[in-house]
């Protein structure tokens, strides 16, 4: 099999190889890589019908799904760069995402029909609508801008399933805009090449030894670039994605599992805390189970090795990216998750990381700094913001924002995001370390470590919790557990219940929306009690 220069070449190569090799399982379809590969190429005569050109920019706007995978290589294919959208986007989140990248045509799904509806008439480049599922509801008036709208079940049944006229692509060239959460603000655009993509694919697939047989649990989005990595790496190899889009009924994934003999598992930590501590996960046993990969955000370790006393047999990988490095920077070996608990391990085959000081050098043992990364997987920068490229990118490679230290062996752990360090008092207080230790009680689901304003400290710490049962609440006992375990000043000043936590699509949890919304509650509160003096 040709080595993959370009992302369409994944499916493509998997197709002449092993055309009848089941590629996805997805409830009652079971579709072969021949399948996926045709399907790719009507949809792609369909693009160049619609006046696709290389270059051009195609959203899309759908949950994990066969034809989400037939249209993401369709857009390679006629030299398209795609913008996977999260589909949980607010419509103003998703108007500024389309007009930003000048999306020219959206291919999105029918039960996103209302989000589309509530969106202006005109929007900017956008000329087609291809819609996933039956659309019934037609404009009863054409206006001249209004997009020209064609079904996939359409496209797939009268577009010609032979290959698209052959596009000239380097592998420098854009293959995707995959946008950030937007958390702190508006969303950005991370621009990656068919080589970045390409590279971290490649060497994912060596640190896990990938192969033909390997048959990966799918519960994270396409959108997300954790997700995205799954398809990349499990088409390289000629593998099968199985397709999970109920996360809600964990109990329902397991079943797959075990129906299915997946040999992998990827999540978040919010994944594992939830099969952990509300699923029947122990009374399930997984003989095909070969390996589980963590990343999305750092995984306390009490989590961690409650994970590896319930999967024994798997390897379990933990691993730490960014979208801006594609997807994967560093990982620790399983045979090192005893003895180096709670670290991120050591970069990627072809990645180089370093943990600088603020002057720029290699910090020593024990010491913090930024993690800094170089290598094939970086971004070209942020799509339309050159400003906040040079923020992050410069000759050194991509200062990621994570604050960490490395100990005597090279092995790095994560100390917080600069942006999530607690200024309270004469202290910096890691709020990692304090979601890390709640964690270790076993009513803690999950939780969530701020900063609030304080007059005396500066800061003062505040600790948002989502029990296992919500019956089972005690701030006392929480703080007492803190008390017994860290210095006073490490010690939240409060702890708030709540039934969930803001998460982006992917299961990250959003703490700039938890802080926004209690200052806007400190300011309603301030603003009354102003009244009240009047």
């Amino acid at each position: 099999m040709a080595s993959p220069e370009l992302l369409q070449n994944l499916v493509e190569n998997a197709a002449a190889a092993r055309p009848d090799r089941i590629a996805v399982v997805h409830g009652e379809e079971r579709r072969s890589y021949r399948y996926i590969d045709e399907n790719a190429n009507r949809i792609a005569h369909a693009l160049l019908k619609a006046g696709v050109k290389k270059g051009d920019r195609v959203g899309i706007l759908m949950p994990n799904s066969v034809n989400y995978i037939c249209s993401y290589f369709a857009i390679s294919k006629v030299g398209g760069i795609s913008v996977p959208i999260n589909t949980a986007l607010p419509p103003e989140g998703l108007h500024y995402v389309l007009e930003d990248a000048g999306i020219r045509v959206l291919i999105f799904h029918t039960s996103i029909r209302a989000m589309l509806n509530s969106l202006p008439h005109e929007l900017g480049d956008l000329r087609a609508l291809f819609v996933d599922g039956e659309e019934t509801k037609r404009p009863e008036k054409e206006e001249s801008h209004t997009p020209e709208l064609r079904t996939l079940r359409e496209i797939l049944e009268k577009e010609p399933f032979t290959p698209p006229p052959v596009q000239t692509l380097s592998r420098e060239e854009l293959a995707c805009l995959l946008y950030t959460s937007g958390s702190t603000g508006k969303p950005k655009g991370v621009m990656l090449t068919h080589a970045n993509l390409l590279a971290n694919t490649r060497s994912i697939v060596a640190y896990l030894q990938l192969g033909t047989d390997d048959k990966i649990m799918v519960v994270l989005p396409f959108y997300y670039c954790y997700g995205a990595s799954l398809m990349h790496t499990h088409f390289l190899v000629s593998g099968t994605l199985v397709l999970e889009n109920q996360f809600l009924y964990p109990n329902r994934v397991l079943e797959k599992m075990k129906q299915e003999r997946v040999t992998g598992l990827a999540g978040v930590p919010s994944t594992f805390a939830i099969l952990l501590r509300r699923s029947n996960i122990r009374a399930f046993s997984f003989d095909h189970l070969r390996y589980v990969t963590q990343a999305g955000g750092a995984m306390a370790p009490a989590l961690i090795q409650e994970l590896r006393a319930t999967l024994q047999r798997a390897r379990i990988f933990i691993m730490y990216g960014q979208t801006e490095a594609t997807a994967r920077l560093s990982y620790l070996p399983p045979e090192y998750l005893e003895e180096k608990l709670g670290s991120i391990g050591k970069g990627i085959p072809g990645v180089e990381i370093r943990v600088l000081n603020e002057k720029g050098e290699q910090v020593q043992p024990g010491e913090v700094g930024e993690i800094v990364a170089r290598g094939p997987n970086i971004m070209q920068g942020y799509w339309n913001s050159p400003d906040e490229t040079r923020e992050v990118l410069d000759e050194k490679g991509l200062h990621t924002g994570d604050l960490a230290r490395v100990d005597a062996d090279g092995f790095i752990y994560i100390v917080d995001r600069k942006k999530d360090m607690i200024k309270s008092g004469a202290h910096r207080v890691s709020a990692k370390e304090i979601e890390d230790t709640l964690l270790e009680e076993p009513s803690v689901l999950e939780c969530a470590v701020i900063g609030i304003t304080d007059e005396m400290m500066g800061e003062a710490i505040k600790a948002f919790v989502v029990p296992v049962k919500w019956d089972d609440r005690s701030e006392d006992r929480l703080l007492n557990f803190c008390k017994k375990r860290m210095p006073p000043y490490k010690v939240p000043r409060s702890i708030e219940y709540r039934r969930s936590l803001p998460k982006s699509g992917a299961g990250k949890i959003l703490k700039a929306l938890l802080k926004e919304k209690l200052t806007s509650s400190q300011r309603t509160e301030q603003g009354s009690n102003a009244g009240q003096h009047l």
